[in-house]
């Protein structure tokens, strides 16, 4: 099964839904340009300012504080969620630090053979979402990108020997 992995880097403009067969999980603000199957958001103040502008009805892919804040606000995104991501397995240290990299675990667990990121760019403070325009709790730094990419490159390395391949377009700059 292909699984398509929408972040919010310059490089989601690759994807269309038009060319893509099967599940498509979008992470963070990219739920709000994309129509997902399932909605990746591990911060809870991006999943309350984008809550409304969310397209269709994906379940909910989070981590297990998010999650738990939602049921204390009665949000309906509480009743559509999937398991916390800390209840799904890998071996990687930290791996749901960050959204996009625990995504592909998502992937992997739902069946995935192949998964094709798109906007998963680690690189530079671009977005193609427009989420981050003079927000001071976006942190975009080299510093950031290469502990992401390591965990991203860990996940990538395990899953490919649980016979799962991650293919980035040619457009993507990491990797």
């Amino acid at each position: 099964m292909n699984i398509a992995l929408v972040s919010c880097g310059p490089s989601a403009s690759a994807f269309s839904e038009i060319d893509h067969e099967g599940p498509v999980i979008a992470v963070s603000r990219q739920g709000t340009k994309v129509r997902s199957d399932i909605l990746a958001c591990f911060d809870l103040p991006v999943m309350l300012n984008i809550t409304d502008a969310i397209i269709g009805t994906p379940k909910l892919f989070t981590i297990r504080a998010t999650l738990e804040s939602l049921q204390r606000r009665q949000s309906r995104w509480y009743s559509t969620a999937l398991m916390p991501a800390e209840a799904h397995c890998c071996p990687v240290e930290r791996w749901t630090l960050f959204t996009a990299p625990a995504c592909l675990v998502l992937a992997a667990e739902l069946g995935a053979t192949t998964i094709h990121p798109y906007g998963v760019d680690m690189t530079g403070d671009g977005d193609s979402t427009g989420g981050t325009k003079g927000n001071p709790d976006v942190v975009r730094t080299e510093a950031r990108w290469a502990r992401e990419r390591g965990i991203w490159e860990q996940i990538v390395d395990w899953l490919k020997g649980k016979g799962v391949e991650v293919r980035r377009a040619a457009c993507q700059p990491i990797s």
